[in-house]
């Protein structure tokens, strides 16, 4: 199933928690499906993965290592299971019947992309039962009023190389494009 529907709520009935915002999952009418799904397809997620580097020699500079753009309405709903390394989910936030962002899954699966290691990420969102070391279960509010809220941003702290001439961090960044 892609994406599903969300609406913020404030009440006690929220399906989960992103960025301190609760949702519930919601059924659109049919017109009204088409409506924001047609709103949505004007819009991507862009996942950029950036390499940092800070040279005695050369300064600092920085290397775009990955770029990948997922499409709202074919990736896979938070709700469903997910296992392979670039996999995309995310679930459509609706607002008085409008399209306003996508509640997106910025953490990552076991790089080894095996079926049995997959999960459901907003069951796993507040436990790590059954899940390897190498998974990380993040969420993220993405708006398309980027005013509302800074683009989902994941850190490693600087590592130094053996030469002790240099350090390497990387980045990985979570955008809501409009086409």
């Amino acid at each position: 199933m892609a994406s599903r529907f969300v609406v913020p709520c404030e009440d006690g009935a929220v399906d989960f928690v992103a960025d301190g915002v609760g949702f519930r999952y919601v059924e659109l009418s049919a017109e009204e499906e088409a409506r924001v799904r047609a709103e949505a397809a004007k819009y991507f997620v862009r996942k950029e993965e950036i390499e940092h580097y800070d040279h005695d020699d050369y300064g600092k500079y920085d290397y775009v290592e990955d770029v990948i753009d997922y499409e709202i309405n074919e990736v896979k709903s938070l709700s469903e299971r997910i296992w392979l390394e670039k996999e995309g989910a995310c679930d459509v936030i609706v607002a008085d019947g409008v399209f306003v962002g996508v509640v997106f899954f910025t953490g990552f699966t076991d790089y080894r992309g095996l079926p049995e290691n997959g999960f459901t990420p907003i069951e796993k969102l507040g436990s790590r039962e059954g899940l390897t070391r190498f998974c990380s279960v993040d969420i993220s509010i993405l708006s398309r009023d980027e005013k509302e809220l800074p683009a989902a941003t994941r850190t490693t702290t600087a590592q130094y190389n053996l030469s002790g001439r240099a350090t390497t961090s990387y980045s990985t960044h979570y955008y809501l494009v409009k086409r």
